[in-house]
């Protein structure tokens, strides 16, 4: 029997999962963060990092982007 899994419901079970860690943490004065570095201006890399910074940002993960030439 074949097993189906549901992409978005296990993405925001994990989302929700990530959020409640990084709020344990921040209450214990760790502050978990995410830096990218992205070199170059490839429009698929700047949109890659563009959604990372946001789903950062959506279960409070503080995140910037470095960009190199």
């Amino acid at each position: 029997m074949a097993l189906k899994l549901e992409g978005a419901l296990v993405a925001r079970e994990l989302m929700r999962d990530l959020a409640r860690r990084a709020t344990r943490l921040a209450e214990h004065g760790v502050v978990p963060g995410l830096v990218a570095i992205r070199v170059g201006d490839d429009p698929a890399s700047e949109l890659y990092v563009e959604r990372k910074m946001m789903a950062s940002a959506e279960v409070g993960i503080r995140s910037r982007t470095v960009i190199l030439p």
